[in-house]
Order: C-alpha cells, then structure tokens, then sequence
C-alpha cells in the first residue's frame, strides 16, 4: 500500500488544478488543504483510503471518492460550486437518480452539515457533561472547606475558652497562651523526670550488686543504649546494636534477660523525657527573651 498524503504530494504540484489517481493503492488520510485551484479530483478504487480533507475550493465541479473507505463527507463544505460527485458504493440517497447533478451535490452538501451539526452536538453534550463534574467537584470542595472552617472555629473558640481559664482579665493571645501551656507542661513533666531518674537508679545500684565485678559493664550498657537513642544513621546504629547485644551477653549470668531488658527500656523512656522537657525550657526561654527584648531582637 501506498501513503496517500506522501504520493500526491511527490506526484502533484500544488498548483495544479487535477489530481487524478485512480487505483493507487492509497491508504490513510489525505489533506488537500494546499491545493487551491483543484478543478477535478478523482481517487476511484482506492479502498484503504479513509479521510479526505479539503481547503476553500470554489473551482472544484467534479469529484468521485467512489470505492473507497471515506464515511466523513464533510470536506463538502468547503466546495460551493461543486456539480458531479461519485460516492463510495454504500452511501444511499434516497431517489438520487432523479436528481441533476448539481442537486445531487448540494444534497450530498446537506448531508455532510448534517453529519457536522451531529458532532457538535456531540461535543456539546461532552462539554456540559465535563462541566457538570467540575461544578460536583467544586461542590465537594466548597462543603469540605466549609467543614474545615467550621472545625478551625471549633478549635480557635476551645483555645479562647482555654486562655480565658489561664488569663482571665487579658484578651486572647495565641503566643502567651502557647508559652503558658508549656510552662505548665514543664512543671508536669519535671516531677516524672525525677521519679524515673530515681527508679533507674535503683535499678542500676541493684543490677551492679548482681553483676559483682562486671558492674562497669552495666554503666557501658546504658551508656551505649543512649547513644543509639540518639543516633541517625543506620551504620552507627547497627554497630552500636552490635555493642549492646556483646554487653548484654556478658551480663547474661549474673542478669536474667528480662532484667537487661528492663533495664534498657528505662533507660530509654528517662532519655526520651528529658528530651522532652530539655526542649519544652528551651523553648519558652527563647519566648520570654523575644517577649523582654523586642527592640534587640528586630534589631538583628
């Protein structure tokens, strides 16, 4: 077969006013577009040919696609003066032969706006379809935004009740009320720390006892455990893991394995504490020197 659009334009200049091509073989579509002055056209018995487009054509009175694979007539919109037409076989117009030849084609024509009209109303019911999804998904966006203001007010009122309690003759102040709740928290957490401090003590000088000559073993253990708590990569900790896992095995007669285990947790949720409440100072120090030195602090 035989690239349609590649042999007419090898084949005809754009000039010309015939192009005539029967039995080519031409396959696929066919744009026309640059050739203007096309009086006569005929691509008969060229059955793998399936489009054909057409620029203006005001000269163009004779034209067969006759035998071949075009179902869109619709180029015939574009030929105003156009007389003889010969369509592909399955194409039926109802009494055509009793027609002229120039009724023939505007009855063709007519066809082809009809066939043109169809598709946009095609694309118009596509469009409306399009855009009544659109608008749903706006509607499900507006009632989600709306339930996220409603929930954003709920929040903003608790956290005025909450300032009310804890300044009762001062407005709503985020930062104050922020700094205040984690003073509080600060003075909650403090006690804990010295209660889990106190606890893991113990739990060392008794461990220690058991151990007898390898209570240093104990101080490395928890120290190790401390340091992979605090550590990021994951070479550091699998070799710290490892360091853990020989202390442990060390310990092993002189310590049940639940009492090392014990152990390590503690010693972990007193680290992760005093994390917590070495941040939570930190903090609500650095909010009472932006609250004394305002001036300084723009300054920088």
């Amino acid at each position: 077969m035989v690239n349609a659009q590649q042999y007419i334009e090898n084949n005809f200049p754009k000039h010309v006013s015939e192009i005539i091509a029967r039995e080519k073989g031409l396959e696929g579509h066919l744009d026309l577009s640059a050739y203007p002055n096309l009086k006569f056209i005929t691509f008969y018995n060229n059955s793998k040919l399936t489009s054909l487009k057409l620029g203006y054509s005001p000269h163009l009175v004779d034209l067969s696609v006759a035998r071949t694979n075009i179902t869109d007539f619709s180029f015939f919109l574009n030929t105003p003066n156009i007389n003889v037409i010969q369509l592909p076989e399955y194409i039926v117009v109802n009494n055509l032969n009793r027609f002229a030849p120039t009724e023939v084609a505007r009855a063709v024509r007519s066809i082809a706006q009809s066939n043109q009209s169809k598709e946009k109303d095609k694309e118009i019911a596509k469009s409306k379809q399009q855009l009544d999804q659109v608008q749903t998904t706006n509607q499900n966006l507006q009632q989600q935004i709306t339930q996220l203001n409603n929930q954003l007010e709920e929040k903003n009122l608790q956290l005025q009740e909450l300032s009310v309690l804890l300044f009762p003759n001062n407005p709503y102040d985020f930062a104050k009320l922020k700094a205040e709740i984690k003073k509080l928290k600060t003075q909650e957490l403090a006690p804990q720390v010295r209660t889990k401090r106190t606890g893991l003590e113990q739990l060392i000088t008794t461990a220690k006892t058991k151990a007898g000559g390898l209570g240093k073993i104990v101080d490395l253990l928890l120290e190790t455990q401390k340091q992979l708590a605090q550590a990021t990569e994951t070479s550091q900790r699998d070799k710290l893991g490892g360091k853990i896992e020989a202390y442990q095995s060390t310990l092993e007669d002189s310590l049940t394995q639940k009492e090392l285990q014990t152990l390590l947790n503690k010693q972990v949720e007193l680290f992760q504490l005093e994390k917590h409440l070495e941040n939570l100072q930190q903090n609500q120090q650095t909010f009472i020197q932006e609250a004394n030195f305002p001036r300084e602090r723009i300054k920088i």
